[in-house]
C-alpha cells in the first residue's frame, strides 16, 4: 500500500495531480507478503530496472544497517551509473 500511496503522490493525474502527472509508473515486484524478502530479491527488482532504462528509482525499505559496501547500497550505485 505505501508504494501506491507514493506513486498517487508522484504521477497522479486527475483533479488533483502529483508532482508529476505525465508520469509512467513501472512497478517491480521486489518484496513478498507481509513486505518481506530477501536482499537477492530487491537487487534483481533494481537490475531489471536498469536494464528497462528506468529514470528514477523509489525504494521505500527499512533497514537498520546501511552502507556503502553492503550489496543493495552497491546496486544503487550502479543504477545512478
Amino acid at each position: 500500500l505505501h508504494g501506491t500511496h507514493v506513486a498517487g503522490i508522484i504521477a497522479a493525474n486527475g483533479r488533483i495531480q502529483g508532482v508529476a502527472p505525465e508520469a509512467t509508473i513501472i512497478a517491480y515486484r521486489a518484496l513478498g507478503p507481509g513486505g518481506s524478502g530477501t536482499t537477492e530479491q530487491v537487487i534483481a527488482a533494481i537490475e531489471q530496472a536498469i536494464k528497462d532504462k528506468v529514470d528514477v528509482l523509489n525504494l521505500s525499505l527499512g533497514n537498520n544497517v546501511n552502507g556503502p559496501d553492503l550489496p543493495i547500497s552497491m546496486a544503487l550505485n550502479k543504477a545512478v551509473e
